[in-house]
């Protein structure tokens, strides 16, 4: 249980409603993290259960379908399954729906798992059933095959309480479950399938997001429309966002320029500025998920990255002054270092928390902080370089400039979410170190344009 204050109470306040559970001589209560917890332990089970072990709360503000899930990943199963013994159990309690998706993307993430882990015949190692009435579904996989005399105990005990079976090792079941079980082309089944079901990884641990942005604002997409009004709300505040914008940026413009203000060749700056906005969130958003699992837990993983980015990059920027007046070889140096350190981190970050998985939690927080510390060092010098430049603007423009930078940081964090959909969190930390490459660009440029002038 990752809660502690859930394990206080079911031990306390509410023993006698649980039965006593957790003070039981047979139970051992942990509170961890349940992927942190199975990579760090050495002992093998006869069955790891997921039932129920999230909450769709979320759902009532439509942010159901973007809650990161690190216990149905490609990367979570193959965790659970190797700390199986021989003959052990996998089971995973999820919704069934008349169309088909959780359960269906289930089945996508344990076949491809199963399949790389050698198993060639996979319809032979799962059972799945509907509960029917409380729209519940159970997918149980085995470390090894279901032999004839489980499968008819499993489908005796399924019938007994009244649920349906959907598919099993022997027989035909429900057409979609059977299809990507062992669909020969099951890629281009899942591209065409109605839903986003294939298998999520770690990098983009989005499981409950199954919508099709093309069919996202269609009035009969499925059951529990509920699942759409997060992605549909992100997609039309993201445009009212840019409309803003638009219209906000275009009054100071419209100002500056009736106070005699040249505005043409203040546009590179600006973008600068917008650069630097995308970039540091998008780099601080995909460290704080690579870290979530090298710590043990999203509030270490948030705070001790909230903490550290925060910190050295004002200990950069109180350092930057040394590199001022600007100029091109300072900013190549400057950005240069910092580029090369974050593609360093990018490639390495994964290592790293492998390498320090089972240390003590104070040896993995000082890991973080030793690993994070120099990136975000370096990353605190272009903001205050690039207003040692601007300071040299009319007080109004300056004040633009900072407004860019300023919008761009909060579309970020939205922006970012897209991104870690399509392409993964690794693909957010690529966009921050190409959006730090086109900002040097920009800046390469306004630094030529006054060496020029002052020539």
């Amino acid at each position: 249980e990752i809660n502690p204050l859930i394990v206080e109470e079911v031990r306390d306040k509410y023993k006698d409603y649980s039965g006593d559970l957790y003070n039981h001589p047979k139970v051992n209560a942990v509170v961890a993290e349940g992927r942190n917890f199975a990579r760090r332990s050495g002992e093998k089970y006869d069955a790891i259960i997921f039932s129920g072990v999230d909450t769709v709360t979320g759902s009532q503000a439509g942010s159901f379908s973007f809650a990161e899930n690190f216990l149905y990943t490609k990367e979570a199963l193959r965790d659970f399954y190797q700390r199986l013994k021989p003959g052990g159990y996998l089971y995973y309690m999820r919704f069934v729906f008349d169309q088909p998706r959780e359960m269906m993307r289930l089945c996508a993430v344990a076949r491809s798992v199963l399949e790389e882990e050698g198993v060639k015949n996979v319809k032979q190692c799962v059972f799945g059933f509907d509960t029917k009435d409380w729209i519940y579904g159970g997918l149980i996989v085995k470390k090894g095959e279901i032999d004839a005399q489980e499968e008819r105990d499993l489908q005796l005990a399924t019938k007994r309480l009244g649920y349906e079976v959907i598919f099993t090792p022997s027989a035909k079941g429900r057409k979609e479950y059977d299809t990507i079980l062992t669909h020969k082309n099951v890629d281009e089944y899942i591209r065409n399938y109605t839903f986003c079901v294939h298998p999520v990884t770690d990098d983009s641990p989005f499981f409950f997001f199954y919508a099709r942005w093309s069919r996202l604002f269609d009035k009969d997409y499925g059951e529990m429309p509920v699942y759409w009004e997060g992605p549909r709300m992100l997609v039309i505040g993201l445009v009212a966002v840019l409309w803003l914008f638009l219209f906000f940026s275009l009054i100071p413009a419209r100002q500056l320029r009736k106070r005699g203000v040249e505005l043409k060749g203040h546009y590179p700056m600006l973008g600068y500025f917008a650069c630097l906005g995308l970039a540091y969130l998008f780099v601080e958003i995909a460290l704080m998920n690579k870290l979530i699992f090298l710590l043990g837990h999203p509030f270490f993983a948030l705070a001790v990255i909230l903490a550290v980015m925060l910190v050295a990059s004002g200990v950069g920027s109180v350092v930057s002054e040394r590199f001022l007046p600007l100029d091109r070889s300072r900013l190549v140096k400057i950005f240069g270092v910092m580029i090369v350190a974050q593609i360093a981190l990018l490639f390495g970050i994964d290592w790293i928390c492998a390498t320090w998985l089972t240390a003590p939690l104070a040896t993995r927080i000082a890991v973080s902080v030793v690993v994070i510390f120099p990136v975000a060092f370096l990353m605190g010098f272009p903001f205050p370089l690039g207003m040692s430049v601007v300071g040299k603007w009319p007080e109004q423009a300056v004040a633009w400039a900072w407004s860019f930078n300023g919008y761009f940081s909060v579309l970020s964090s939205a922006t970012s979410i897209f991104l870690a959909i399509e392409f993964g969190f690794r693909g957010v930390f690529i966009a921050g170190i190409l959006a730090y490459v086109i900002g040097f660009g920009l800046m390469w440029k306004v630094l030529g344009k006054e060496e020029t002038t002052n020539g």
